[in-house]
C-alpha cells in the first residue's frame, strides 16, 4: 500500500544536500566522477563543486552574464566560440570586436576598450581537487590595471601597450618615412555634388610605436624584482579613422578603413588605400587639423590570459555534460542530512523524506491461510506525508560547474591615437605621382579640401549579379567587394573543428532554471553565406579586371566590421515557437530559439516540415540595405572553406572526398593556378559518405573545390548534430511478501515507450532497484511513458505479465504491490 497525504511544500534540492552526507570525511574523488558527453560520444571528467579554495581575486569587472558551456574536445568551451564554423583562419581583432564573439566594450579611458572574449576554456581538474595553469599568460583579475602578473612565473608580469604615432623628421627620405600620402589622378568620375571631377586614388603610411603607460612604468619602477614584458599583438588589425561631414548635415560621423599592417620591433605600419572622395576628405583631415574630431590610427589585437570566474551552479549549464531525472537516495536514515531540503528515498525503510513529511511504501504483511494479508506492520516512522507533486524529481544537470573557475580566455584591446600630420609641417611626406611614376611633393592644396561627401559607400556591380549573391564594388578603397547573399542557411563545422568536423552546427539542448516550470527546450545553430567555395573562386577571377594592376581583390560579406551595418531580423514562424535570438558571429549568423519544454515535438515538426523562415537586413551608414533571407531547416551547406566535398591535389589528379555524414551529388571542380587562371572541370557523379573519386586537372592547379549538394532532403533527427543527453532513472520499490504469492524471485522488466530497449533488474524483498535510460533530449521529451512488466519466478516455472505503462510526469518511484501481479 503506498499513502500520500498533502503537506506544505518543498525547497529544491542542492548537491550537497542529495548527497545526503554518505561521504562525510572521505574523499569524494574516489567515488564521484562528474562526467561530461561529447559530441563524439566519448564522455571526459569536468570540474565538480569545489570548497575550501584559496581566494585573493576578484570578480571581472563588467564581465558578461554567464553563457552555456559545451563540452568540447576534453574541455568546456562558451557557446558562442563552440558554434564557430572554423578555428584555422585566424580572425581580425576587429572582426571579433565587432560580433558575438566578444563581451560589450569596456572604457578604459578615451583612447583605450577591452572586450573580453567568449572564447572559454575551463581547466582540467587535478585528482585533488585543485587547477594548475600550465602557461605563462597574464592572470588577469580587473582588466583596467596596469600590469599583471604572470600565472608561472612570480618575477614575471604583463601590460598591454599604447600606442603613439610616430612622426617623420624633416630629412627623412618619403619613400621609407614613418609617414607618406602618395595621390594620383585616375580619369574623371562623378563627384558627391553631382558633377564631374578628377578621380584620386591614394595610398596613406603610418606609424605607431608601441610602449608602456606612464601608470606602467610608474609601476615597473617600483617593483624592481619583477621583470614586465607587453603581451602579445594576436589578431592584430589596424585602421585609419576619418571624420566627416555628410553633404547637408551638420553632424560629424567617422569611418574606418581597414589597412594591411607590418610590424617590426615595438612599431607598426599600417597602408591604407583610398578613393576619390575620400582621398580628399582624408588629406584635409590629415593635413587641416581643426578644432573638432582629429583623424585617428585605431589599433586592435588581442591576447589570452587566465581569469578566475565567479559563477553559482544555478546559472550555469553545461550542454553534453548531461541531464538527469532522478530522485535522491540514500541507505539508511542515519545517513540523512541533517537538513533534508528536497526529496530523498531512504532504501532501508522504504520511505521518501523530505523537508517536511514523508510517504511511506508499506511492505504486504504475512497472510493467514485463506485469508488476505493483514494490514501493515510497519509503522510511518512519526513523520507527516507529503503531497505528490513534492516527491517528484526535477531535470537537474549532470554536471555542475564550480563557484570559482580558472579558466584561459582571450582578451580584445582596441586603442586609438591621434594622427594629425598638418602640411606646413610635413610637406615633403604629401605627395603626387604622375603617370610617369615620379612622386612629386605638393605640401598644402586648398583645391583638396573637402570637408564633406555623399557617402555612397558601394555601388553594385551588376553583371556580376548570381542567384546566390550580388556584389558590390567599393567607392572607398579599391579592390574591395562587398558579397551580399541571397541567404544563409545552416552550415557545417570546418576541418579544423576536432570531432565535430563537417557536422551540422546544431545544437539541441536544455535550459534549465531554478524553478522547473520555466525549464527551456532549445536549439542553437549558426547560419553562414549560401555561397559555395567554388562560386567565390569564380568570382575573384572576374575581379581582377575590376581590381588595381598588382593588387589582389578583397572580398567582404555585409556582416565585416569595417562594412559598418546596422542588422535587422525579421521573422515567420508558429507563436508557440517564440521570437529567435540572433548575433553576428564574425561572417556568420548564430540563432537560439528557446521554447518551454511541450513544444519541443513542434519545434522538430515546423524543422523537418517547413523550416524557419526569416530575414535579416543589413542597413549601411548611407542609408541604402541589402537583404538576405534566414533559413533554418535540415538543408546544410558548408563548411565555408571547402564545402561538404574536399579535394586534395597531386600533380594532374584532384581527389573529391565527400566528407558529411550525407550522399552527395557533385556536378563540377573549379580550379585556378597561381596566375590567377580559373576553371570548371565536370565531375557529375554521386559520392557515399566517406567515398572519392578523382578528376583530371591543369597541373599547375593550386586551388580546387567541388560543387556539391545533398542527394535528398533529411529530417533533423537523421542529421549527425549535437544533441544532449539526458539520463531517466526510475526506481522501483518491492512492496510484497514474496510467501503470500508463492515466489522464490522477482524480476522487472523496463523500456521507455516507443524504444526496443529493455532493462531487466532484479528486486529481492523489502529492496529497491533503478533502471536507467540515457537517450537525447528530444527523444525524452517525445516519450514520456515507462512500460514496465513483471516476471514472476515460482516453483511451477516463471510468469512474465503484461506490459503496463507508467507516466513519467507523475514521478520516476513506482511501488510493486499485489495488484501488479
Amino acid at each position: 500500500m503506498t499513502e500520500i497525504v498533502d503537506g506544505p511544500p518543498i525547497d529544491d534540492l542542492s548537491l550537497d544536500l542529495m548527497l545526503g552526507g554518505i561521504l562525510d570525511g572521505l574523499d569524494r574523488n574516489l567515488y564521484l566522477s562528474l562526467l561530461v558527453v561529447n559530441a563524439d560520444g566519448t564522455a571526459n571528467r569536468v570540474p565538480p563543486l569545489r570548497k575550501n579554495l584559496s581566494g585573493g581575486e576578484t570578480a571581472l569587472r563588467a564581465a558578461p552574464a554567464a553563457v552555456p558551456l559545451v563540452a568540447m574536445n576534453n574541455r568546456l568551451t562558451s557557446l558562442p566560440f563552440a558554434m564557430t564554423a572554423s578555428h584555422i583562419a585566424q580572425p581580425s581583432a576587429a572582426a571579433l570586436i565587432s560580433g558575438g564573439a566578444t563581451s560589450q566594450g569596456i572604457a578604459l579611458n578615451a583612447h583605450a576598450h577591452t572586450f573580453i572574449g567568449n572564447d572559454m576554456y575551463v581547466l582540467p581538474l587535478h585528482l585533488d581537487d585543485t587547477q594548475s595553469p600550465t602557461q605563462n599568460y597574464p592572470v588577469v583579475s580587473d582588466v583596467a590595471a596596469h600590469w599583471w602578473p604572470d600565472a608561472l612565473d612570480p618575477k614575471a608580469g604583463w601590460y598591454a601597450s599604447t600606442f603613439t604615432l610616430v612622426k617623420p623628421a624633416a630629412s627623412d627620405n618619403a619613400a621609407n618615412a614613418a609617414f607618406s600620402f602618395v595621390l594620383a589622378k585616375t580619369g574623371s568620375v562623378l563627384g558627391s555634388d553631382g558633377t564631374a571631377r578628377t578621380g584620386l586614388t591614394a595610398t596613406v603610411r603610418l606609424t605607431v610605436k608601441a610602449a608602456m603607460t606612464p601608470e606602467t612604468a610608474a609601476a615597473a619602477a617600483a617593483n624592481p624584482d619583477r621583470k614586465l614584458q607587453a603581451v602579445p599583438l594576436q589578431n592584430l588589425s589596424c585602421a585609419l579613422q576619418i571624420p566627416y561631414r555628410r553633404a547637408g548635415t551638420s553632424e560629424i560621423q567617422s569611418q574606418r578603413f581597414p589597412g594591411t599592417v607590418s610590424q617590426t620591433g615595438d612599431q607598426i605600419t599600417i597602408t591604407v588605400a583610398l578613393l576619390d572622395d575620400w582621398v580628399r576628405l582624408t588629406y584635409a583631415s590629415l593635413a587641416f587639423p581643426g578644432t573638432g574630431e582629429p583623424p585617428r590610427v585605431v589599433v586592435s589585437y588581442a591576447f589570452t590570459s587566465y581569469q578566475y570566474i565567479f559563477d553559482s551552479p544555478q546559472s550555469s549549464h553545461v550542454i553534453g555534460g548531461g541531464l538527469v531525472h532522478q530522485i535522491a537516495k540514500v541507505a539508511t536514515v542515519n545517513d540523512l542530512p541533517a537538513q533534508v531540503r528536497g526529496p530523498t528515498l531512504v532504501r532501508q525503510d522504504l520511505k521518501i523524506v523530505s523537508a517536511s513529511g514523508s510517504v511511506q511504501f508499506d511492505r504486504e504483511s504475512p497472510s493467514i491461510v485463506g485469508r488476505a494479508p493483514a494490514t501493515p506492520a510497519v509503522s510511518h516512522l512519526a513523520v507527516t506525508p507529503i503531497p505528490p507533486a513534492d516527491i517528484q524529481p526535477h531535470l537537474i544537470p549532470a554536471t555542475i560547474t564550480p563557484h570559482r573557475t580558472l579558466v584561459t580566455r582571450s582578451m580584445v584591446r582596441e586603442e586609438t591615437t591621434d594622427a594629425s600630420l598638418p602640411c606646413g609641417s610635413y610637406g615633403n611626406f604629401y605627395l603626387q605621382r604622375n603617370d610617369a611614376g615620379v612622386a612629386t611633393a605638393i605640401g598644402c592644396q586648398d583645391s583638396l579640401k573637402l570637408g564633406e561627401t555623399a557617402l555612397k559607400a558601394f555601388d553594385e556591380v551588376t553583371t556580376l549579379r548570381d542567384p546566390a549573391f550580388r556584389v558590390f564594388r567599393s567607392l572607398q578603397q579599391p579592390g574591395r567587394f562587398m558579397v551580399a547573399p541571397t541567404a544563409y542557411r545552416i552550415g557545417r563545422f570546418g576541418d579544423g573543428s576536432g570531432g565535430k568536423a563537417f557536422r551540422p552546427m546544431i545544437m539541441l539542448y536544455g535550459l534549465l532554471d531554478v524553478d522547473p516550470a520555466n525549464n527551456r527546450y532549445a536549439l542553437t545553430t549558426t547560419l553562414i553565406p549560401d555561397v559555395s567555395p567554388g562560386a567565390l573562386l569564380q568570382l575573384g577571377a572576374k575581379l581582377v579586371a575590376l581590381t588595381p594592376s598588382g593588387s589582389t581583390p578583397t572580398i567582404v560579406y555585409p556582416t565585416d566590421p569595417f562594412v559598418a551595418a546596422t542588422v535587422g531580423y525579421s521573422w515567420a514562424l508558429p507563436a508557440e515557437l517564440g521570437t529567435p535570438q540572433a548575433v553576428t558571429v564574425l561572417d556568420a549568423i548564430t540563432i537560439t530559439l528557446s521554447l518551454p519544454l511541450a513544444n519541443a515535438a513542434l519545434l522538430t515538426a515546423v524543422l523537418d516540415r517547413s523550416g524557419i523562415q526569416g530575414g535579416v537586413t543589413f542597413t549601411l551608414p548611407d542609408g541604402s540595405s541589402v537583404n538576405a533571407a534566414l533559413i533554418v531547416d535540415s538543408n546544410v551547406v558548408g563548411p565555408p572553406e571547402s564545402g561538404p566535398v574536399t579535394g586534395a591535389l597531386q600533380g594532374d589528379t584532384a581527389t573529391l572526398t565527400n566528407r558529411t555524414q550525407q550522399a552527395m551529388n557533385v556536378t563540377d571542380l573549379v580550379t585556378s593556378t597561381a596566375s590567377g587562371t580559373s576553371q570548371v572541370v565536370a565531375v557529375n557523379t554521386t559520392l557515399a559518405p566517406g567515398t572519392t573519386v578523382t578528376a583530371k586537372v591543369d597541373p599547375a592547379t593550386t586551388r580546387a573545390f567541388a560543387n556539391a549538394t545533398a542527394v535528398a532532403a533529411t529530417s533533423i533527427e537523421e542529421l549527425d548534430v549535437f544533441v544532449e543527453d539526458v539520463t531517466s532513472t526510475v526506481t522501483f520499490i518491492n512492496q510484497l511478501n514474496f510467501s503470500n504469492h508463492q515466489l522464490t524471485a522477482l524480476a522487472v522488466q523496463a523500456r521507455l515507450e516507443g524504444n526496443s530497449h529493455i532493462e531487466t533488474i532484479s528486486l529481492a524483498e523489502a529492496s529497491t532497484a533503478d533502471a536507467s535510460f540515457t537517450l537525447p533530449i528530444n527523444d525524452y521529451l517525445a516519450h514520456q511513458t515507462l512500460q514496465f512488466a513483471l516476471v514472476e519466478t515460482r516453483a511451477s516455472g516463471t510468469l512474465t505479465t503484461a506490459w503496463r505503462n507508467w507516466d513519467l510526469n507523475k514521478g520516476s518511484v513506482i511501488g510493486i504491490t499485489a495488484d501488479l501481479l
